[in-house]
């Protein structure tokens, strides 16, 4: 099994989560199956990469009418900038 991923940093040292959050900013709201298809990924693959990066509050989903809206944490973002300066 996988180590568990703890921080922001490590989150993002993947190019597929950093390629995620990159689009998420171009589009937040998005629906998770857009997102899925505009990225050609497979949803396991999505939803597994989504759900690392909501551990550490990089982006939130908000469940409502058959769909699921996927958006950036951008004050999260920005804390943890200030922290690491």
């Amino acid at each position: 099994m996988p180590r568990k991923i703890l921080s922001v940093s490590e989150a993002l040292r993947s190019p597929t989560r950093r390629r995620i959050m990159l689009y998420l900013f171009e589009k937040p709201g998005i629906t998770l199956h857009q997102l899925a298809k505009e990225l050609k990924m497979g949803m396991g693959n999505l939803y597994s990469h989504l759900l690392i990066l909501d551990r550490v509050n990089l982006v939130f989903m908000v469940k409502g009418k058959g769909k699921v809206l996927v958006y950036p944490n951008e004050s999260a973002l920005v804390n943890n900038w200030r922290r690491s300066r």
